[in-house]
Parts: C-alpha cells; sequence; structure tokens
C-alpha cells in the first residue's frame, strides 16, 4: 500500500512538474505567452472586491530596444544571454503577486494587480532604470541594454482583454517612436478613479 501511494505521490508530482513547464518559457523562465494570458484573464474575472468596487490592475508591454541589432552583431547567444538578464532583472524588480512573462521574441509582459496608473508608472520606471543600470553588460559583452515600457489601466468589464493588450502595446511603440528607453503610459482611467 505504501508503494502505491509512493507512485501516485510521484505521478501527481511529475504531473505538476509537466504543467509548470508547459507554462514556462524555456529561454527565459518566466511565463509563455499563453500562461500569461490565462493569468490576465484570471486576475481580470477576480478584480472585484466585496463591496463591488472594482480592484485596480495595470498591465505593462515592454522589449528590448535594439534588440535585432544585438542579435545581428554580437550573435544569438548574446541575444539570448539578453533576454535572460533582462528577464531576471525585471523580475526582481517585481512584487510576489505580479506576473512576467515572455510574449513574443523581445517582447515582455506584466499583470500589476491592485495597481493603478500612476503605480504602472512607478513600477516601469523602477524596470527601465534597473535594466539601464545593471545590463550594461552581460557574459563578458558591452551590451547596454535598455528597454521602452508602456502601461496601461484595466477600465474593468467593459473593457475587453485585448483593447487593454493593445493600449498597453501601442503605449510601448509610442515610447519606441519617442525616442526609446523611457516610459509611456495610456491616458484612459476607469470612471471611478477620475
Amino acid at each position: 500500500m505504501r508503494r502505491l501511494l509512493d507512485e501516485r505521490d510521484h505521478a501527481r508530482a511529475e504531473a505538476k512538474r509537466a504543467q509548470q513547464d508547459s507554462e514556462r518559457d524555456p529561454l527565459t523562465g518566466v511565463l509563455n505567452r499563453g500562461a500569461w494570458r490565462r493569468r490576465l484573464e484570471q486576475l481580470t474575472e477576480n478584480h472585484r472586491e466585496d463591496n463591488g468596487v472594482a480592484k485596480p490592475l495595470s498591465v505593462l508591454f515592454f522589449d528590448i530596444d535594439l534588440f535585432k541589432l544585438i542579435n545581428d552583431s554580437l550573435g544569438h547567444g548574446v541575444g539570448d544571454d539578453c533576454l535572460k538578464a533582462v528577464a531576471r532583472t525585471v523580475a526582481e524588480e517585481l512584487r510576489g503577486g505580479d506576473v512576467l512573462g515572455r510574449v513574443g521574441g523581445e517582447e515582455f509582459a506584466v499583470v500589476l494587480p491592485g495597481a493603478r496608473r500612476i503605480h504602472a508608472i512607478a513600477v516601469a520606471e523602477r524596470i527601465r532604470t534597473a535594466v539601464q543600470t545593471r545590463c550594461q553588460t552581460v557574459g563578458e559583452e558591452v551590451v547596454e541594454l535598455t528597454v521602452s515600457l508602456g502601461a496601461a489601466e484595466y477600465l474593468g468589464g467593459e473593457e475587453s482583454l485585448d483593447a487593454l493588450v493593445e493600449r498597453a502595446d501601442r503605449s510601448m511603440y509610442q515610447a519606441k517612436d519617442s525616442g526609446r528607453n523611457m516610459v509611456v503610459a495610456d491616458a484612459a482611467v476607469p470612471a471611478a478613479a477620475n
């Protein structure tokens, strides 16, 4: 009987490990796009407090500035090391409940539960500064990494998640188009927050 229980526990642990592995980006170890989106969906479904007042929630989108140049000039191995360094640096700047994911090549996203627009801007600025300061050298290569970040606060049940993600993504591209290495936040906020 003991052996059967041990085998069952081992099988459960293996299944859990396999499920976690399927949610992780194999290079950086952060959530992959699908897992990040599922967490965003869960958090927005539960974004109402007991008294019916919506809890704030914001999303950040960011990518590594001039990443293609790094890959082309220093090679994909250095590019991979840069992705890992940025993911590690950003993870160190986040709170326990924040959700970091890699959503594209050099593009990442963060869900900030409980964060209004102003708090999202502060977190984004902290991330921007940390990457600029701590990712100057990756391995033995001087890369002087920077990131451009876009922020958007969830408007609540009337806004689709696609619209929220689009606003954060569009803000990120505004940051890139405005010179890179900066934070741009979408101006919209929930009506109750005005």
